[in-house]
């Protein structure tokens, strides 16, 4: 029985090597996954939960962590957080 790879390494050796390629065999695998889920997977039955609050403080602080995160990557250089010559020493001033 042949595998996946096997197919792969067919299509890859035989056929004109672009670098449209990989997309054509993603497009392919994606399908595949899509139809074979859909026929093996069972369909979730409804919630019978009466409470459907609303975790406030969890929602607060995972945004609050995201912004954080979002900041120190985009602008933290420009704040001066990556100029400390030592890791440990992050927030003091750089003394080399």
């Amino acid at each position: 029985m042949l595998s996946l790879s096997d197919i792969a390494a067919f299509l890859w050796i035989h056929h004109r090597q672009t670098w449209r390629a990989i997309f054509y065999l993603a497009s392919g695998l994606g399908t595949a996954c899509l139809i074979l889920g859909l026929l093996s997977i069972d369909a979730d039955l409804p919630s019978t939960e009466t409470d459907r609050r609303i975790d406030w403080l969890g929602a607060l602080l995972a945004t609050t962590g995201l912004v954080f995160i979002v900041f120190v990557l985009s602008d933290g250089e420009i704040v001066g957080w990556g100029t400390s010559c030592d890791p440990f020493t992050e927030f003091a001033p750089p003394s080399c």
